[in-house]
């Protein structure tokens, strides 16, 4: 009994995190206040370390520490330094290493690598090393990998959450590619 109020209670709080996090979320593809992208993000990742150290979802809470560095980076602004772009290559070693670990039932190992993924792109995104167009992509590609281990280790909230972010990664980037699309064909027009 005392097992599944400790489940709740933590869900609890993820789930208040996953707000923060979806309006969050909704700022990167919808708004344009950067800084207060990141305010919401570090409000999230602290109830969700609280919560998901109750749950012992270990790759989840290193997630939301990293996460909260990060977004100490973003609020103050901090610019890229030369020479990250680099970064790029592990992310897609990471999407390919995740895929082969839950393919062969490695949802932990996969759930360690995703939480490195989401750390590099949210870093080159905190310093304007990436789009948003680029980071809203990675993150859709990553949560989609996350899930098995969300669902292993009972983390129902921040799966939900995971699903959510999901969709409006989703939304918000047909607007982006839309735009760059009609930029392309009006290049092309004027060559």
């Amino acid at each position: 009994m005392q097992m599944d109020l400790l489940v709740v209670v933590a869900n609890c709080l993820n789930g208040v995190g996953a707000l923060a996090s979806f309006y969050a979320n909704y700022l990167i593809g919808f708004g344009a206040n950067k800084t207060r992208v990141f305010q919401f993000n570090a409000l999230c990742a602290i109830l969700m370390i609280m919560g998901c150290s109750m749950l012992q979802s270990w790759p989840t809470v290193i997630l939301n520490v990293l996460w909260l560095g990060v977004s100490f980076l973003g609020i103050k602004e901090t610019k890229s330094p030369n020479g990250v772009k680099w970064l790029t290559v592990v992310l897609y070693v990471l999407i390919a290493w995740a895929m082969h670990a839950v393919v062969t039932g490695e949802v932990e190992k996969a759930g360690y690598l995703m939480v490195a993924l989401f750390f590099v792109s949210y870093f080159m995104f905190s310093i304007k090393a990436m789009s948003k167009l680029e980071y809203l992509w990675w993150s859709t590609v990553g949560t989609v990998l996350f899930i098995p281990h969300l669902l292993t280790f009972n983390n129902y909230s921040i799966m939900i959450k995971e699903g959510v972010s999901f969709i409006i990664g989703l939304v918000s980037m047909y607007p982006l590619y839309k735009v760059m699309w009609q930029d392309r064909q009006l290049s092309l027009i004027h060559i």
